[in-house]
């Protein structure tokens, strides 16, 4: 509120010092979102005429201006409004009236700007920003008739030009009353329908209000009557795509690279548009091309740099993303995703290095929750406990993390019963926490606490039945350390329907036929669930039930497998003591 006082205050104060010689007010672009309207394309402002009112700073008039401004600085913006319109009203003077204008936007005293405006259009007719001002005005005080001639009255003096429908539609885009705005947009474009860009302006306007169909037909209008427009060629591909016409979309688009293959604009949104629907090698081709059409662009170079990941090609991805490192807008981006590149690769101090460039930014918080992660990979339990706890929680979700971050470590140190205690208190702060109930879980579990872990996990079904992963969990615990073979199999079939592919559950599946004695499934569903993910775990399960179906030689190719991957992991190493003896 204060700081259109602020801008006021140096226009008054040079009022006082020079009496009336006023500073050339700021473009009405210039004030807040609340103010008057943006300026015509062209960039008119107010202008100083050399023929500005000669104006006495008498008693009446000084008291009217600083009443107004005092007003202004204690919030009352009734009264600041009010006496600006009267100050505006007794010196005619358009930098006064412009102000005028502008405090009783901030004020919402649609009322008060719309005579502020008027006499601004009487007092300066040929000053486009005083013209768009007084057609919003009548906008926002719903005399929309009036608005639609007022707004005409603009295409007429800039002759029509393409550029004025344009503008037109920006300014109605920022109007409240969307539907008014529209009214006014579709009449405007009647009475110019053989202008093309009038139904470009109504086009992007109606997309703006959610009426797509309308956006549609009147793009449609305007590449009929200007067929080779691009801009309105690709405007008609995004709202295709909108309306899940997303073939047809692509077909526009590809076709208009056909004519305009070096358009970077239309190749970026054909790109975009690829990428929206899965069609990732090929938005990777278009990027590239667009990489070669402007080399160095930060935003393409990050872009192949995602699809690179994505297509899990990491020396790519670590090329795109090193030439973003260090100074450009995306370095934090960068530095995020080489540090997980690096991690992909096994390089956890190259990650930790990279994480540590993340100060600020979004991506911060979860670049610490990643090195405290890899501290307690490498053992560093203590530094990594140091640092988890030592930071601030901002907000609930942050505070979540920061307690499973820190449970995670404590497992790594194989510090159940801490774990435990943490999980407890974390519970007791945030009841009912989903996450924390599902990682209670899983840590009773080691501490043969199943009626803690079976609690919980039933718990998170309550509030989220479809909780894929905690049906598995439980699934698999009933399955693994208990005879309620019929429960365990209820809950991994609905975890299974629910994620069919997923190499946890079609493990907990093979297991469940183990413990059944169905060998023969079992062997099919965990060697299916060791192809997706070749896991120690699953390898542990794969190769116990091979030695007791009889075929110990695949147990133990299985096994070496596991080992060479991981040559510590324990649960393979469990399964070799316990049957290879």
């Amino acid at each position: 509120m204060k700081g259109i006082f602020r801008q006021i205050s140096v226009g008054f104060g040079v009022l006082l010092l020079s009496g009336c010689t006023l500073l050339a007010p700021q473009p009405v672009a210039d004030i807040e979102a609340s103010g008057p309207p943006a300026e015509p394309a062209g960039g008119e402002t107010a202008k100083v005429d050399a023929d500005l009112p000669n104006i006495n700073l008498d008693g009446p008039l000084l008291f009217t201006l600083l009443s107004g401004e005092l007003a202004g600085h204690r919030g009352d913006l009734d009264l600041a409004a009010s006496q600006y319109l009267r100050a505006a009203q007794l010196t005619r003077d358009p930098r006064i009236v412009e102000r005028a204008v502008q405090v009783a936007n901030f004020a919402k005293r649609d009322k008060e700007a719309l005579e502020a405006a008027a006499l601004w259009v009487e007092i300066a007719p040929d000053l486009l920003a005083a013209h768009y001002t007084y057609a919003t005005m009548l906008l926002r005080n719903g005399e929309n008739a009036a608005a639609l001639e007022a707004f005409d009255l603009i295409v007429q003096k800039e002759n029509s030009e393409t550029s004025v429908f344009i503008t037109i539609g920006k300014q109605l885009v920022r109007e409240s009353q969307r539907d008014a705005a529209l009214d006014v947009m579709q009449r405007l474009a009647l009475r110019y329908r053989h202008i093309a860009a009038a139904h470009f302006a109504l086009s992007a306007l109606a997309e703006n209000s959610g009426k797509l169909k309308l956006a549609e037909s009147a793009v449609r209008e305007a590449i009929t009557l200007k067929p080779n427009w691009l801009e309105a060629q690709n405007q008609l591909a995004r709202l295709l795509h909108l309306q899940g016409e997303t073939e047809q979309a692509l077909d526009i688009l590809r076709k208009v690279l056909e004519s305009e293959p070096d358009n970077k604009i239309v190749r970026l949104s054909y790109a975009r548009l690829l990428v929206d629907v899965k069609q990732l090698d090929a938005a990777r081709v278009e990027f590239e091309h667009l990489a070669e059409q402007a080399p160095g662009n930060e935003d393409i170079l990050y872009a192949l740099g995602i699809l690179a990941l994505q297509a899990d090609d990491l020396d790519a991805a670590e090329r795109y993303m090193k030439q973003l490192a260090g100074d450009s807008k995306r370095s934090l981006e960068a530095a995020y995703y080489l540090g997980q590149i690096a991690e992909q690769r096994k390089q956890p101090l190259k990650a930790i290095r990279w994480y540590a460039e993340i100060r600020h930014g979004e991506y911060a918080f979860d670049a610490q929750m990643r090195t405290i992660s890899l501290l307690a990979e490498q053992g560093e339990i203590e530094a990594a406990l140091e640092r988890v706890q030592a930071i601030p929680a901002r907000g609930e979700a942050q505070q979540v993390r920061l307690y499973l971050v820190e449970g995670d470590v404590l497992r790594h140190a194989e510090r159940y019963a801490d774990a435990m205690s943490l999980y407890n208190a974390a519970l007791e702060k945030l009841p009912g926490n989903n996450d924390l109930l599902y990682a209670r879980a899983l840590m009773a579990e080691r501490v043969d606490r199943l009626d803690i872990l079976i609690a919980d996990l039933q718990a998170v079904l309550k509030s989220e039945p479809d909780n894929a992963h905690a049906l598995n969990a439980l699934g698999y615990s009933l399955a693994d350390r208990t005879q309620r073979f019929d429960e365990a199999e209820k809950y991994i079939q609905r975890a299974f329907a629910l994620l069919p592919d997923d190499p946890a559950i079609i493990d907990s599946m093979g297991w469940l036929q183990y413990r059944l004695g169905n060998h023969a499934e079992a062997i099919k569903h965990l060697t299916r669930a060791y192809d997706l993910n070749d896991d120690g775990e699953i390898a542990a399960h794969l190769g116990e039930v091979l030695w007791m179906a009889g075929k110990q030689k695949q147990a133990q190719k299985v096994w070496r497998r596991a080992l060479k991957k991981s040559p510590n992991d324990k649960k393979v190493l469990e399964a070799m003591q316990r049957l290879a003896k």
